[in-house]
């Protein structure tokens, strides 16, 4: 059974993970392959809410622990806003 978690990142004004060209971009790109070297990794997708642009959305299909999501959050800390937190979701089939 696959997992999809959504993960909402508050991040700091400004900060701009898209912009290949940012120390932001390379951080989280950073972080992207820790994710996708995760064994049960299946996919993802991710991109600024249209609603509020200072919220970066993740969706993760997966078979792993959740435990990466707790990693991607300490190394990326200084870049986000409070509060800070994964919300998981389930997919039955």
């Amino acid at each position: 059974m696959t997992v999809t978690d959504i993960v909402t990142v508050p991040v700091k004004p400004g900060t701009n993970v898209l912009d290949a060209d940012s120390s932001e971009a390379k951080a989280f790109a950073e972080s992207w392959r820790i994710l996708d070297r995760q064994d049960g990794f299946v996919e993802a997708w991710y991109g600024y809410k249209i609603e509020n642009p200072n919220e970066l959305q993740l969706f993760i299909s997966r078979y792993f622990s959740p435990a990466i999501h707790c990693h991607m959050l300490t190394r990326s800390r200084d870049r986000l806003e409070e509060p800070r937190g994964a919300y998981h979701l389930q997919q039955f089939q």
